[in-house]
């Protein structure tokens, strides 16, 4: 079933639209402008309007920190995941360049083992970009996956005084009321990440939970957003009462991998010490035994990893022998070299001996 899609102006248009930057075209607009220069009704104090324009600035600084993030970013997460290039640029495409870029929903789907959690914690992590994480596997019911979001997103959670306790996040309304007390209203993107999803779908009052938590920006007037990471697609959240009343996340598909990627993946996870290309030819001979059948990365793995000591064990043993034979034979040459050397000293030490002799019976 089609949804809305949630959209909202990007911050940096809205800067870019203010009355302020429309009114003060340069630096030295910004900080020397005159009051009672400004139109009826928008006159403000210098003091005030030097730290707006210093805030702007501090902006464009921390704007292109965040852009340069970002591309060092994209590089690092497309060397670390093979063939997860689409999706990762993606999700960074989503989360925006800067860390003050509006907070969307984000449906991250696809088949199991296609390493759609560990991507998503990556990219928040390399990004650096506030979240909390929490896996509906432990926390297993609506109240257990309040205190864990609560939990998660303490070091976030920054104004008017402290945060309330785990107690106090016992429903829905708890949860929006502390996020709008606690998150500052022109802040930094923050990001909720569920994963396992789509088990809320066995709780009750289900519907309502998943329209709360994708229309938290809405509903609290805040910079923040969810993640769902999960194997059902967004048709499978949409069983419930509400049909078309609140909007659908942004959707990142992860396709399973092909034979030729998970072939690229395992090389790269090669045994340490393993000789490449004894590795590649271990992997020619024994994936397609098993990947005809089999997509999962983790069961490859476990597959592997006991056939690959197998295979390897002669040529470890040959290899070790060949060693010991060299290393012997390198003993013995020079332990040879050694009694030649001293044979000759000795007979250097006769022959001078002699010589001596002969010399003083001449004399």
């Amino acid at each position: 079933m089609a949804g809305r899609t949630c959209e909202a102006p990007h911050l940096g248009a809205m800067l870019e639209g203010s009355s302020f930057r429309a009114r003060f075209t340069t630096t030295q607009d910004w900080l020397g402008a005159d009051v009672n220069g400004a139109g009826a009704g928008e006159a403000e104090a210098p003091g005030e309007a030097a730290a707006e324009a210093v805030a702007v600035m501090h902006g464009r600084a921390n704007a292109r920190q965040d852009a340069h993030a970002y591309k060092a970013a994209t590089v690092a997460l497309s060397a670390r995941w093979p063939a997860r290039d689409k999706e990762i640029k993606q999700l960074l495409g989503y989360l925006g360049s800067s860390r003050f870029d509006h907070a969307f929903p984000i449906l991250v789907h696809g088949p199991p083992v296609t390493g759609k959690s560990f991507i998503v914690k990556d990219v928040f992590a390399t990004l650096n970009r506030p979240c909390a994480y929490v896996s509906l596997v432990e926390s297993n019911s609506p109240r257990l996956l309040l205190d864990a979001i609560v939990d998660e997103l303490t070091p976030h959670l920054t104004l008017q005084g402290p945060v309330p306790s785990r107690r106090r996040c016992s429903k829905l309304s708890d949860l929006s009321t502390l996020l709008t007390r606690t998150l500052p209203p022109d802040g930094p993107a923050v990001y909720i990440i569920i994963d396992e999803a789509a088990r809320m779908l066995e709780w009750e009052g289900a519907d309502k939970l998943l329209k709360t938590l994708v229309q938290l920006s809405t509903i609290t007037g805040r910079n923040v957003a969810t993640v769902l990471v999960t194997t059902k697609g967004w048709d499978a959240f949409r069983t419930g009462s509400a049909s078309d009343d609140y909007c659908m996340p942004k959707p990142v598909f992860f396709v399973s991998y092909t034979t030729a990627q998970l072939r690229t993946i395992l090389l790269k996870e090669a045994p340490e010490g393993a000789d490449p290309k004894l590795y590649a030819n271990f992997m020619s001979s024994i994936q397609p035994m098993f990947t005809n059948t089999c997509k999962s990365l983790h069961e490859l793995r476990a597959v592997l990893g006991p056939l690959w000591r197998r295979y390897v064990a002669p040529w470890e043993a040959a290899r070790d022998k060949a060693a010991a034979a060299t290393a012997a034979a390198t003993a013995a040459a020079e332990a040879e070299a050694g009694e030649d050397t001293t044979e000759a000293a000795g007979a250097a030490l006769a022959a001078s001996a002699g010589a001596a002799s002969a010399s003083a019976a001449a004399e």
